[in-house]
């Protein structure tokens, strides 16, 4: 719905307003919105799936299958300097901003979401704060603590989110001192 909302308001394609409104000001340069182009830039992690028993490549597929639920691109570093842009207030307003924060339960053990904002509550204290993307055999978390502590979590060959593993690394990237 934003993307469609995005390309109502301004007449222009939705990755051209993320790419002009975001990923420019920001400098991610290794961020893209890459429409129907099938490619990742490398170096890319591969990724498998199982599919009807086989093992199937996925690596290059067509990200717009998700468009703007999911198609962006991003590196590690991509995915940190933009939470730390946004958590800091540089990419929205302090009410929207207050808003994106305001979350409800996901079912338990910690997890919460806005909107466009996920919390994960570790057990050892402060909220953390991202996002979690799936794709066809890829799996990523980004978060981010109000303290500046960032963690990000990529995994190819998933066959499915496995939240566990992130619940796990994260408490362990959070709570340990």
């Amino acid at each position: 719905m934003a993307g469609l909302l995005i390309e109502q308001v301004t007449g222009r394609s939705y990755g051209t307003e993320i790419a002009d409104r975001i990923l420019a000001p920001l400098g991610l340069t290794s961020t893209t919105v890459p429409g129907n182009d099938p490619g990742l830039p490398r170096p890319a992690l591969a990724a498998y799936r199982t599919i009807d028993g086989e093992r199937t490549a996925v690596t290059d597929m067509n990200p717009s299958l998700d468009w703007a639920a999911g198609e962006m691109v991003s590196t590690t570093a991509g995915l940190e300097k933009f939470f730390a842009a946004l958590l800091s207030g540089e990419l929205t307003s302090p009410h929207a901003l207050a808003q994106m924060r305001n979350t409800v339960s996901m079912g338990g053990m910690g997890f919460y979401y806005g909107l466009g904002l996920q919390r994960f509550d570790p057990p050892c204290g402060d909220s953390v704060w991202g996002h979690g993307g799936e794709l066809l055999g890829y799996v990523s978390y980004a978060f981010r603590s109000d303290r500046g502590r960032a963690m990000t979590m990529v995994t190819a060959s998933a066959d499915s989110s496995n939240e566990l593993s992130m619940f796990a690394v994260a408490t362990a990237v959070y709570c340990l001192k």
